[in-house]
């Protein structure tokens, strides 16, 4: 009996027990006190009175939670099986379907919550991704070369100087010779309203100044308001637009090439307004052991994140810029105070009370000469 005890108590739950045992003693007394007075004879036993209400609540509470556990293992095999599934199509992270697994207390409930919680967050994202339409489709890169290096490229017929960007086929030979040539790659990615031309002329202008190979990743525009909308997915519930990927694999890549017969080399990856955006959650998602060889460099900031761990990192506001008050941008000043080889400038260069433009910022000496660049070439073709 005491075994039997041990082996149901923890089935019997405060509230299905509570809840039948003064039912079941009233029903006790009742059918005691209804046999006395149909056979006008005997009187109440208490004892068993007390006896027929316990019994009768735990074999009831028994059933009862029995039925509940049978109910709570089907609901939470089908919990299971939804999890499974959003895992399968990449709806949610495997890492995130076993925190909730492994949790001691997981049930259908704690599954449905994430669940849900991630079915909002899609709903957010999709209707983005609705919005943008087609903008997957025109994320591209370019390749700038520094001025003084294209002509060796272009003469060995492995860069098209009109296009800016290296010849059909010619990517094998054109990066052997840039590793024989001892040159390193930066990568850089525009703000909103930049056509094609515009994010190529930023890649341009870094090339010439930094003296290094640029992978300008074009983050194309689909709208004034489509951008803006944009950038606050991005900034507050870490949408991942479409340049998200192509930026990621592209920093990997140069990443790679740098480290090539130096394993100390760092990269130095630059993001202007909403590409700062995108520059600092991409970098913010890569490996420890590859952020600490990143170089990153925003300007007219328009993110309140900097990711931790960076070789260095160097931001410039312009104060009389709106954008990175707008965008928390300008709290990256407080953040560099509290690390290491952080450091954010604030410029009040000349120029009209909006002066949000990328040439605006390269073209002030406190900049170029900080990042340790050549002055601009102006009117660079």
């Amino acid at each position: 009996m005491r075994q039997w005890l041990a082996e149901v108590r923890p089935a019997l739950t405060r509230s299905s027990f509570g809840q039948t045992l003064g039912a079941e003693l009233t029903k006790s007394a009742v059918r005691q006190y209804v046999g006395i007075a149909v056979n006008r004879e005997g009187k109440m036993d208490w004892t068993q009175v007390a006896a027929d209400g316990f019994g009768n609540s735990i074999g009831n509470s028994i059933v009862d939670e029995m039925k509940y556990n049978g109910r709570e293992d089907v609901r939470l095999n089908n919990a299971i099986t939804r999890l499974n599934n959003r895992v399968a199509v990449d709806f949610i992270k495997p890492a995130e379907r076993d925190a909730l697994l492994n949790n001691p207390n997981v049930s259908s409930k704690s599954i449905e919550d994430a669940l849900n919680d991630n079915t909002r967050k899609l709903n957010a994202d999709g209707i983005l991704a609705n919005l943008l339409g087609d903008e997957a489709d025109k994320v591209r890169t370019s390749t700038l070369l520094p001025p003084d290096k294209m002509k060796a490229f272009v003469e060995a017929g492995l860069y098209d100087a009109t296009s800016g960007n290296i010849k059909a086929g010619m990517e094998k030979g054109f990066w052997a010779m840039a590793q024989e040539m001892n040159l390193q790659r930066a990568v850089s990615v525009n703000g909103i309203l930049n056509s094609y031309a515009d994010a190529q002329g930023l890649g341009k202008e870094v090339a010439q100044m930094s003296g290094k190979i640029v992978t300008q990743v074009y983050n194309p525009t689909s709208s004034a308001v489509m951008d803006v909308l944009q950038t606050a997915g991005e900034i507050i519930q870490g949408f991942k637009d479409p340049t998200y990927a192509k930026l990621n694999s592209t920093i990997t890549e140069a990443l790679a090439f740098n480290r090539t017969g130096n394993k100390n080399a760092t990269l130095t990856v630059l993001g202007h307004s909403q590409g700062s955006v995108l520059a600092n959650d991409v970098v913010g998602n890569i490996a420890v052991s590859d952020r600490k060889s990143i170089d990153l460099v925003n300007l007219a900031t328009a993110t309140p994140y900097v990711p931790s761990g960076l070789h260095s990192y160097r931001g410039f506001v312009n104060l009389i810029d709106p954008i990175p008050y707008l965008t928390g941008g300008i709290s990256t000043l407080a953040t560099a105070q509290f690390r290491s080889n952080y450091s954010v400038t604030a410029l009040l260069f000349p120029g009209p009370a909006f002066d949000h433009g990328v040439a605006g910022y390269l073209q002030e000496p406190t900049v170029y000469n900080k990042l340790g660049w050549n002055a601009p070439v102006k009117n660079q073709e």
